[in-house]
């Protein structure tokens, strides 16, 4: 039905930011599949509802109330993946190949991963959950060579990698969730909210390389090969303290 206050010349889809659209209930799926790349709606969903909003009301069999946030499922196993993906990503920044810069991108995904987790309806969770599924990328990726350990015990051992490798990834990714649940708790929608960040990540880093004995594998600071210029402020720093200026520098573009 329209009437004269309906506006035919403004936008129905509009970007908002990195993966963020402002899109108008009546806005077609298909329209809105072609901006975003993917295939929001099932076969079931594309013969039932043509637009977001009719779309949105079968999820939730409800109108939702305004600024309440409504979970996909596909977009929730895109979001997994590529926090996955990003921190075995990450682990090419580690010796031996020192890709340092791949940091860039990937600490960028995780901060704002984490930044639309506030807008959830438990935050905490969800940034935890964000922070452990990057961790768990890069510390499955980065600590593959574990698995020699039980190939050279014997053949009887080779069955418990599967399960041994990703236990103590899953462990350590630990850490990393706690990073995000601290900075969703003490962060600001400011640019300094990259220090926090930062702070936390290395925090928690001096956790995991002290708790339980102690595993400070793979270190923000170990991006820089030994002996470089780089490294050897740790001698000023320490090393936790040049991880935290590592991530600050890294993650910052992001803002």
């Amino acid at each position: 039905i329209e009437d004269e206050h309906d506006d035919e010349d403004a936008p129905v889809i509009r970007a908002r930011g990195p993966g963020v659209w402002d899109v108008e209930a009546r806005a077609e799926i298909d329209a809105f599949e072609q901006v975003v790349g993917e295939e929001i709606a099932g076969p079931d969903e594309d013969e039932d509802v043509d637009s977001l909003g009719g779309l949105v009301f079968t999820l939730t069999g409800r109108v939702p109330e305004r600024g309440e946030v409504i979970r996909h499922p596909k977009g929730y196993e895109f979001e997994a993946l590529m926090l996955c993906l990003g921190g075995a990503v990450s682990a090419l920044a580690m010796a031996p190949v020192f890709a340092w810069p791949v940091l860039i991108v990937t600490l960028a995904v995780l901060l704002w991963t984490v930044d639309g987790a506030r807008r959830r309806a438990r935050p905490l969770r969800a940034a935890f959950w964000r922070g452990f599924l990057f961790g768990f990328g890069y510390f499955l990726a980065g600590m593959f060579w574990l698995a020699y350990a039980f190939i050279n015990r014997g053949p009887e051992f080779i069955p418990l990698i599967p399960l041994a490798v990703p236990a103590l990834a899953a462990l350590l990714a630990a850490f990393w969730g706690g990073a995000m649940v601290a900075y969703a708790l003490l962060a600001q929608r400011s640019e300094w909210r990259v220090l926090v960040f930062a702070v936390c990540i290395a925090v928690f880093e001096w956790l995991r390389g002290h708790m339980f004995g102690g595993l400070p594998w793979n270190l923000p600071a170990y991006a820089w090969p030994a002996g470089g210029a780089v490294s050897q402020t740790a001698s000023w720093f320490g090393v936790y303290g040049l991880s935290l200026l590592t991530v600050l520098t890294l993650v910052s573009p992001a803002v």
